[in-house]
């Protein structure tokens, strides 16, 4: 045999280049859309141009697995160019209106950025099934699949080996020939190989037969070993340790923590994993193993699952839903779905899996019953119900608030998640028009912040679990310039010495040392090690002014040199120093400052 007809030429790599670019017109033009936002976007990270970018880019990469499921499901149908073409067309409708949905800022609240996660993940899912719909095909289903992940790994084995090279021969032109490459131009090249070069080769290894995939029988020795070796033991080890930890529960009737239901899903994942790589095996009569698994494999999971629900509804019943937590439950729901149908089923048809996987994130994306609005009403209410336990409204007029901390710290966890994942207007229901306004160019902890302010409490921070007093944290707003006209040196200062330790900053020939006594909030500067000559600044008077801006700032990360700067005298200099961020609490007898940063000017007297 030639060696040209071993390895294909470079006319045949062209041709089935084309080839794959007639098949798949509408997603190869996804990859290179999202491909050139993400390249752009390198180079304008902020602004709103990089949010339009970064709207494109979430808009391509829901395209991808939406025209490909489009495609395939269209060649199945045998439809003519016409027809394939007006369901490409209605994806494009689709993707338009995705577009059109999201707001400004795609990352923020992240409940846009979790959408477009679910959605990609159901479009995935209906990737594996869409062509195999209906009658006896799961051996097609099967193969089909099987093809598809193996096509994967090869595109990434070979992107990976081609943008390795790429970047040792950009990086031998810049040390060999002093060629300025600038780093981005690296990123720039993983894009355009993870987007272009991987899509466009792994659509060419696509089958074009689909239908004559039902009559395909190899199964890879390789998958059988892996799977009986390596994934089995893995679920006989969680179901176990599973089984252990229920036992546990019956005898001490305590109830499951938090972390066992990851553990359940991670069993019934790695299960059924191993389920869907050895089915086809199951009809041979040397693998009775196989099929006893898929039958016991289900019944056995029925007692983890109970146990998963009760672990996620007793959270959910103590503290509301959240997203995380309604993701959970829905993947009980859907391992129910799956365990009864296994378990009563005879056919045992695998493409349930998907299809299951597949309803659950499309329908947890979007509607009334979707995660969102099922979490923002959720814990709405339970905010709701603090406001009236406590008529919060009517004593934020007032100042007045003897919410026990407890409380409060439930309180500023539910605005902080709210604010997080659902932005101001979540807080509508409870604050007028003019507070929200103001809160449209917050950042989220800053909002949380002013939001549990309107509502008379102090905010808590969801580390703290104990009393300490009202917390507080100031920051000079960002991007001010500080003068420097006068002085000679400048020294930052990056952390709070503890207790009476000294920390020591190198300038010139010179150090500065700074000490901290955390009975009277008071700050040290000096020149020398013994402190003798020193000069003070006390933050204690402070109080009143802090718990003052406490409650009247809307946004404490945005505060002015002016407020956050303290003059400095000593025999042997003078100087300036501007607060960058002090944090801490405000206690009955004054301050306790727990972290700092500062900017220090000085200029050395004779």
């Amino acid at each position: 045999m030639s060696i040209s007809k071993r390895f294909p030429s470079y006319d045949h790599v062209l041709r089935a280049a084309g080839g794959t670019a007639r098949r798949f017109p509408f997603m190869l033009l996804s990859a290179l859309a999202g491909a050139a936002a993400a390249i752009i976007a390198v180079e304008h990270q902020t602004g709103e141009f990089a949010q339009l970018l970064q709207r494109l880019l979430l808009t391509a990469a829901l395209g991808l697995p939406l025209f490909f499921a489009l495609t395939v499901w269209a060649e199945r149908q045998t439809w003519s160019s016409s027809a394939r073409l007006a369901v490409q067309a209605a994806g494009v409708v689709l993707l338009v209106g995705y577009y059109l949905s999201l707001p400004a800022d795609p990352f923020s609240p992240v409940m846009h950025i979790v959408r477009f996660l679910l959605l990609a993940i159901g479009l995935h899912f209906l990737v594996a099934f869409v062509p195999y719909m209906g009658g006896d095909q799961i051996n097609g289903f099967w193969h089909y699949n099987k093809a598809l992940f193996l096509r994967f790994l090869t595109a990434a084995l070979y992107s990976a080996v081609l943008f390795v090279g790429l970047v040792i021969a950009l990086a031998a032109l810049d040390y060999l020939f002093g060629v300025d490459i600038p780093e981005d131009r690296y990123i720039q090249l993983w894009i355009l190989m993870a987007g272009v070069f991987n899509t466009w080769f792994f659509l060419a290894g696509v089958p074009d037969d689909l239908a004559g995939l039902n009559q395909a029988e190899q199964y890879p020795k390789g998958l059988k070993v892996f799977t009986q070796f390596v994934l089995l033991p893995l679920v006989a080890l969680y179901f176990v340790i599973l089984i252990a930890y229920e036992l546990k529960i019956v005898v001490t009737w305590d109830w499951p923590k938090g972390w066992v239901s990851q553990l359940v899903l991670w069993y019934s994942v790695v299960g059924i994993l191993s389920l869907l790589l050895l089915y086809p095996l199951r009809t041979l009569a040397e693998n009775r193993w196989v099929r006893l698994f898929i039958t016991w494999f289900f019944r056995a999971l029925a007692p983890l699952v109970i146990m998963l629900y009760f672990a996620i509804l007793t959270r959910i019943g103590d503290y509301g839903f959240t997203e995380n937590r309604y993701f959970v439950l829905a993947m009980a729901i859907g391992l129910t779905i799956v365990m009864i149908y296994f378990i009563v089923s005879r056919t045992k048809d695998i493409r349930i899996i998907p299809m299951v996987l597949c309803a659950l994130a499309i329908l947890s994306a979007f509607g009334p019953w979707s995660a969102f609005s099922v979490a923002e009403s959720s814990q709405q209410g339970r905010l709701h119900g603090y406001i009236n336990q406590y008529n919060l409204l009517d004593r934020a007029a007032t100042g007045e608030s003897d919410v026990p901390f407890e409380d409060r710290r439930e309180i500023s966890s539910i605005v902080r998640y709210l604010g997080e994942w659902h932005g101001a207007e979540a807080f509508r229901p409870f604050l007028d028009d003019s507070t929200l306004a103001s809160l449209d160019t917050v950042a989220t902890y800053a909002m949380a912040e002013a939001i549990t302010r309107s509502f008379g409490v102090a905010f808590v921070p969801n580390w703290r679990r104990a009393e300490e007093g009202e917390w507080f944290s100031l920051m000079v707003r960002r991007q001010q310039g500080l003068s420097v006209a006068g002085y000679d040196y400048l020294v930052d200062i990056t952390g709070l010495p503890v207790a009476r330790d000294t920390m020591t900053y190198q300038f010139a020939d010179h150090s500065l040392y700074v000490s901290h006594d955390s009975a009277t909030a008071t700050l040290a500067l000096s020149l020398e090690r013994a402190m003798t000559d020193s000069t003070r600044v006390a933050f204690l008077p402070l109080a009143d002014t802090i718990r003052t801006l406490a409650r009247t700032v809307t946004d404490m990360n945005t505060m002015s040199t002016e407020t956050m700067t303290f003059e400095l005298s000593s025999e042997a200099f003078e100087g300036r120093m501007t607060i960058g961020h002090a944090s801490g609490y405000l206690t009955d007898t004054g301050v306790s400052l727990s972290g700092l940063t500062a900017r220090v000017l000085l200029r050395l007297k004779e």
